[in-house]
């Protein structure tokens, strides 16, 4: 697997990455307390290409994944283990840049909540916009 970005949930037991390569994926490990060792949990694919950038709900309950390729992002529960389970939520962003020279489609490049926890706000390259999904 080639891990594009990673976040720790903040208890610092467990990772979750998003993986460009091979295949497109996200990905959830242990993290071992007295030793810092890794443990892979379980994959699951991440629903686009090239995801780019994960993070986690206020709650810890859900992981997001943003794919570059195609400009979708997903959500994905988490089980009780810190695994990850069904993909609960998909968007596929659909559009183009105002730049002539820009890729003429939708490349999301990172999810995350707002400040306020009502909003995930999506950057895209591709659409040159950041997007509010409620």
């Amino acid at each position: 697997m080639a891990p594009a970005y990673f976040i720790i949930r903040p208890d610092g037991r467990r990772l979750y990455t998003c993986n460009s390569s091979p295949g497109s994926s996200v990905s959830a490990y242990a993290i071992d307390p007295a030793t810092a060792k890794l443990a892979f949990l379980n994959q699951q694919p991440s629903g686009g290409g090239d995801p780019s950038y994960v993070s986690l709900d206020p709650s810890g309950r859900y992981l997001m994944v943003a794919n570059f390729l195609g400009g979708s992002v997903a959500v994905f529960a988490l089980r009780p283990d810190g695994s990850i389970g069904a993909r609960t939520a998909f968007v596929q962003n659909i559009g183009a840049s105002l730049d002539p020279k820009d890729p003429k489609h939708a490349h999301a490049h990172s999810i995350r909540f707002d400040p306020s926890h009502r909003f995930v706000l999506v950057a895209d390259l591709g659409l040159d916009k950041f997007l509010s999904i409620a």
